[in-house]
């Protein structure tokens, strides 16, 4: 999601998804389901890093190495 803007004529979030031939940008409005699969994506990241740290306690590896992983 780099190329994310505000439209400068509502103020919706979009993404740019080309130019137009004076360079202006063309902007496209996410979706529902580009919304709901971001966040379905962020909650398994969320759950992988959680398992990771659950394994790397039991391992016994203090917390303060943990923090700098």
């Amino acid at each position: 999601m780099s190329n994310v803007v505000n439209c400068p004529t509502c103020g919706a979030v979009c993404r740019v998804v080309s130019q137009d031939n004076e360079g202006s940008p063309q902007l496209q409005a996410f979706s529902q389901a580009d919304v709901e699969k971001k966040i379905e994506q962020l909650k398994k990241t969320i759950q992988h890093l959680q398992e990771t740290l659950r394994t790397e306690r039991a391992k016994g590896i203090p917390d303060k190495k943990i923090s700098k992983l």
